[in-house]
Parts: C-alpha cells; sequence; structure tokens
C-alpha cells in the first residue's frame, strides 16, 4: 500500500466533485515468499465520499496505464490498483478499509509479463493489515 500512496491521489477534475476523507494508517507489510515484515507508520489515504460510491481513475504513463478504484460503502471502502505496461497486468493491489473500526486489510501482487519472467524476474507478494485514523484538521485560527 506505501508504495503506491503517491498515486492514490486523484485528478483534479475528481477532487472538485467530492469530499474526501483523509487517514493516516500504520500497518505491518508482509512478503510471503521470504515472510519478513516491515512496519510502516504514517502512511497516508485519501478516501472519498460516501456518497460517491463508485470512482475510477485511468492514468496514463508513457506506454504505463494505472487504473485505480474505490467502491464506498457503509461498511467498507474498498480499494483496487492496477498497472498495465504493454498489455500485461504487471502490478495488483487490493485493499478494504472497515468503516467502524479503520482495520485495513490488503495485497499486493506483482506479476511480470511472460518475456521477463524468462530473463529472470521473479515475482513477488505482499500482504498488509494495520489500522488508519482519522487525520486531524487543524482548527482555523480567528484573525
Amino acid at each position: 500500500m506505501r508504495k503506491s500512496v503517491g498515486l492514490l491521489l486523484m485528478s483534479v477534475a475528481f477532487a472538485s466533485q467530492a469530499e474526501i476523507t483523509s487517514l493516516q494508517c500504520s500497518m505491518d507489510e508482509i512478503n510471503t515468499k521470504t515472510n519478513e515484515v516491515t512496519h510502516v507508520d504514517d502512511v497516508k489515504v485519501d478516501v472519498p465520499d460516501q456518497s460517491t460510491r463508485t470512482i475510477t481513475a485511468l492514468t496514463y504513463y508513457n506506454n504505463d496505464r494505472i487504473i485505480e478504484e474505490w467502491e464506498i460503502t457503509p461498511t467498507h471502502s474498498n480499494y483496487r490498483y492496477r498497472k498495465l505496461v504493454g498489455g500485461d497486468i504487471i502490478k495488483t493491489e487490493t485493499s478494504s478499509i472497515e468503516a467502524t473500526s479503520g482495520k485495513v486489510l490488503g495485497s499486493m501482487h506483482y506479476d511480470p509479463s511472460p518475456f521477463l519472467r524468462i530473463r529472470g524476474h521473479k515475482e513477488k507478494e505482499t500482504t498488509f493489515s494495520g489500522q488508519c485514523y482519522l487525520v486531524q484538521q487543524p482548527a482555523a485560527t480567528l484573525e
């Protein structure tokens, strides 16, 4: 999740259409191949407002295509990220944040094209879990 948080920012057009809930998360990432655990603090996540229901953002970087999707329900905010290069999906991230508790669960899957696998690139998988809290907004100062 932390690797794609920078890509989590929605387009300017989206930001003007709906309010965004800012969360700060603390989580453990587990490499399922090596069982290495990495703890990450201060991951910032912007979740679209519940009134929006579903959001899809498409971004192009040269030949890369990134698709981000949010599904907002009263109980969960579900996120899906896909990165495609030349038509092959090489990275998929899915996560879900529970509305009442802020508990987040998710996974990242790296799947290079068959051509890259032949050249020795290895597939990695990561799962993550943690807790998210609303970001405290500073009080407006009176002049």
